[in-house]
């Protein structure tokens, strides 16, 4: 049992050294395990360099893991059985409802838990107290001793719906911070870690449950190797402050070293990776020197020719975005390098992922935008939300937000007009059996009031594809009029026959609109007498609300229009067909979630709507790369670059890069 750090500067070659070491000790050690541990999002790309660089392309005896997924190793093999674990999605929906009940003793908060996005914060606070080992009396304890009265309150808050929180879900489920706790006591009984050697890399720190598990690394393993990203010139084994460029580095270094001496583990030499120019910038010598000196105190001058770093300044965004297409294509037309070989990394991936999602597509350049996108946009979303909303009141903004989805309306496809896919996917009719609606990028006639559709496209700019108006959007104009005109609103002035006129409206067929009324508040009244009911729990109306979207047959309307974008190919339809391929059974996976831990609770409309609401901001759709050869555009935070030959940084300003943390905060 030995401890052994391996160190050096960004590129030096750490991970490398690594790679090789441990391919060449597992051929020459069958008999022994070599675990390497990687933060969860590098498992992939370290699996797929691993099998490249071993000359048998295999990795028997090698095992590339995360800490998390070593739990659930750990867990099978010695056949530990977990309760129900709880993700961010769970996390959300459950501090939505323990929030509510402890509203009365709120102070501050009390006035956010409506507000978008705090759910999400003050689940993110949640997980990290449970990360770092903080308990509701620890809280209590600071904020007793606390004198400025603004974080005394809220720590107060925090404690309440922490403590809530912990009482809700205590004995039924644990959180994904917990599963490492309870590694931590299973570890020691796991036989095949006496014979493994542990390699850690890629971390720029521990949190404290990951400290101990390095310690019960140290104490039951084999030898320990860790890289750490620090420069050879300083004392790894000083700590500093903690404006240091390498303060975490050197602070990981001491705590290992110290916990090593504490166990009584031999400490081997470190190797350190010091070789000029480093391994990543043999190619590249200005890169060399700018790790070398970039944010230190003593900084030397380049005075040689620069070849192989750019700068170029933009007045907006749009500007750099076109630059960075200028340069990709001439890279691929005169140098030879395919797209793959690029990519491109920005401080703010939501205005410079738009800017640059419109270049390329622009330019036809291939790209993957490294980021998940939410749900809430989703017309599907929209549409349960407006609905959610118009039980309440039927007020004219929830309605024909509800209606203006454009997912209401049952939808003919033809085998002429689809190329002989199926018909009739849907039951679900409008007033008077009109059973031809709105198809995406489709003309021609439309059964149901009064014949063919008029001609010409829908109104630009508003989201539409192009195609013949349909007659039930003609129908919602005509129903959107009157309401406007005679005030109607509240469920008594819906769920009743309309008769009165307005000014201009002699022509209007009220039998007509009184039928299309109807056929609209039809699903609405269903889903409106599930929350009237006496006994109506979280479960009931999720029932109903499951009901109502399978009365509207909305899966297969989604399955449509996922068609549909992958058939146009336009730039940027995959992405949209794959978001609508995934978000119908995002929202079940919500359903069984919300039913699994609420499922018993008493339910009324507005917590029930809040609630549901915690959990579609937790939704994240995420999309593969389409094809390999593309440029990858990524967060500086997120993303993990490989064999990248071209680098693009954009949106390097004041305030961005470094990022400058904001004023207020949860």
């Amino acid at each position: 049992m030995a401890l052994q750090f391996i160190l050096g500067g960004a590129g030096s070659g750490k991970t490398r050294y690594i790679y090789d070491r441990v391919i060449q000790e597992s051929m020459a050690h069958p008999e022994l395990t070599y675990l390497v541990v990687v933060p969860e999002q590098f498992t992939m790309q370290t699996q797929k360099e691993i099998i490249r660089l071993h000359p048998r392309h295999g990795v028997m005896n090698i095992d590339i893991l995360s800490f998390k997924r070593l739990a659930y190793r750990v867990f099978e093999d010695l056949g530990v059985r977990l309760p129900v674990v709880l993700d961010d999605m769970g996390k959300s929906m459950v501090l939505r409802k323990v929030a509510g009940m402890r509203r009365g003793k709120l102070g501050l908060y009390k006035g956010h838990l409506e507000q978008t996005g705090f759910i999400s914060q003050l689940k993110s606070q949640i997980s990290e107290l449970y990360q770092y080992g903080i308990t509701p009396d620890m809280l209590g304890d600071v904020m007793r001793e606390v004198k400025e009265p603004l974080l005394r309150q809220k720590l107060l808050d925090l404690e309440v719906i922490y403590q809530s929180f912990g009482e809700y879900i205590q004995e039924h489920y644990v959180t994904a911070e917990e599963i490492l706790d309870i590694l931590c006591k299973e570890l020691p009984r796991w036989e095949k870690l006496k014979d493994s050697v542990v390699l850690l890399d890629g971390f720029t720190g521990f949190t404290p449950v990951q400290y101990r598990l390095v310690e019960l690394f140290m104490e039951y393993a084999g030898d320990v190797l860790c890289s750490v990203t620090v420069d050879p010139r300083v004392n790894p084994y000083k700590e500093s402050s903690i404006q240091h460029l390498f303060h975490m580095s050197k602070h990981t270094v001491c705590r290992l070293a110290e916990m090593g001496k504490r166990r009584g583990i031999e400490k081997k030499e470190d190797v350190v990776c010091d070789k000029r120019p480093g391994w990543r910038f043999k190619d590249s010598p200005e890169l060399d020197f700018l790790e070398q000196n970039l944010y230190r105190y003593k900084s030397a001058v380049w005075d040689k020719p620069v070849n192989h770093i750019q700068i170029y300044k933009g007045r907006r965004p749009s500007e750099e975005a076109a630059f960075v297409c200028s340069q990709i294509q001439k890279m691929i037309r005169e140098e030879g390098l395919r797209y793959r070989d690029a990519a491109v990394i920005t401080g703010d991936l939501s205005v410079y992922g738009r800017e640059l999602s419109y270049a390329f597509d622009q330019a036809d350049i291939p790209y993957f935008l490294d980021d998940k996108k939410s749900i809430l946009e989703n017309p599907l979303v929209e549409l349960m939300r407006a609905a959610l909303e118009a039980v309440k009141d039927m007020s004219y903004e929830s309605v024909f937000r509800y209606l203006k989805t454009g997912l209401v309306y049952d939808r003919r496809r033809t085998g002429e007009a689809r190329d002989g896919l199926r018909e009739e996917p849907c039951e679900r009719r409008g007033p008077g059996e009109a059973a031809a609606l709105y198809e995406p990028g489709i003309s021609g006639e439309v059964s149901g009031f009064g014949g063919p559709a008029p001609s010409g496209g829908l109104p630009s700019g508003e989201g539409a594809f192009e195609g013949s108006r349909s007659q039930m959007e003609q129908m919602t104009d005509r129903l959107e009029n009157y309401v406007r005109a005679l005030g109607i609103r509240g469920w008594k002035g819906w769920d009743c026959t309309w008769e009165r006129q307005y000014r201009g409206s002699e022509k209007l067929n009220l039998r007509e609109l009184n039928e299309y009324r109807q056929w609209v508040l039809g699903p609405l009244k269903t889903l409106r007498a599930a929350f009237k009911a006496e006994d109506a729990t979280v479960a009931s109306v999720t029932k109903a609300l499951r009901a109502y979207l399978e009365e509207l047959c909305l899966r297969e309307k989604l399955e449509d229009y996922k068609e549909y974008f992958l058939n146009r190919k336009e730039p940027g339809d995959e992405n949209l067909a794959r978001e609508y391929g995934q978000v119908y059974d995002r929202v079940m996976e919500l359903f069984d979630r919300l039913e699994g831990l609420l499922g018993e609770e008493k339910a009324d409309r507005k917590n029930y709507a809040q609630i549901l609401d915690a959990g579609f901001e937790e939704i994240k759709v995420g999309v593969i790369p389409a094809t390999i050869d593309q440029v990858m555009v990524g967060d500086i935070t997120r993303s993990r670059l490989e064999a990248v030959k071209v680098l693009f940084f954009v949106g390097v300003n004041e305030g961005v890069v470094p990022q400058r943390k904001s004023g207020g905060s949860f």
